[in-house]
């Protein structure tokens, strides 16, 4: 029977997670994230002993990637509307280690305005050409499409860099008070031709 049997899950002679065989002779060993300290490529086998012999089971190649998390911040002063825009952000993964040396795009909507490499504290930095300052409405967001299989896509907050289009004037308001202004005016004038009438 191999009900109760202990099962051990093993990268090398690191035990990665153990448990027992059920009645069907399966064990289900949940492996903790912290058993994986970092992102690549684990060889697992399952180790079991049978009469007092180990007994190993073939190995298993296991893809661990490690999520991320990319932020971008402007560094440059917003009131200086005559100069490049700089941003500045960071890539890290989840467990705050981070990401050097990979490509990091800033883009607006789907349109990709500047690019960069991360350096060996994951850190990037961009300038973006002062023109998109002109405009309203301008967003931009940083985007890590990884090129290795370590680690998971992320993008950052939308960072936004110009404000909303100014509220347009209906003309109506823009004839009323003058179209009010002299109407008053009017009146008044009646007013003071009635009053030196003779009588």
């Amino acid at each position: 029977a191999t009900q109760g049997v202990g099962v051990e899950l093993r990268e090398g002679d690191a035990l990665l997670a153990d448990g027992f065989a059920d009645a069907t002779g399966r064990a289900v060993l949940r492996v903790p994230s912290s058993a994986f300290r970092e992102a690549r490529v684990y060889r697992v086998r399952a180790v079991t002993s049978v009469d007092g012999e180990r007994v190993e089971g073939p190995p298993r190649d296991v893809l661990v990637r490690a999520r991320t998390a990319v932020s971008l911040v402007r560094v440059s002063d917003p009131g200086d509307l005559a100069s490049p825009v700089a941003l500045e952000g960071a890539l890290i993964t989840v467990t705050r280690a981070p990401i050097p040396n990979a490509s990091v795009r800033v883009v607006r909507g789907t349109v990709t305005v500047a690019g960069a490499r991360t350096d060996g504290g994951g850190t990037f930095r961009v300038r973006l050409p002062v023109e998109l300052l002109a405009e309203h409405d301008v967003a931009v967001r940083a985007v890590f499409e990884p090129t290795e299989p370590w680690f998971a896509a992320s993008e950052s907050a939308a960072l936004a860099l110009t404000g909303p289009a100014p509220q347009r004037i209906h003309p109506a308001w823009v004839v009323a008070p003058a179209l009010l202004a002299a109407a008053l005016a009017a009146a008044a004038a009646l007013r003071a031709r009635v009053r030196a009438a003779p009588a």
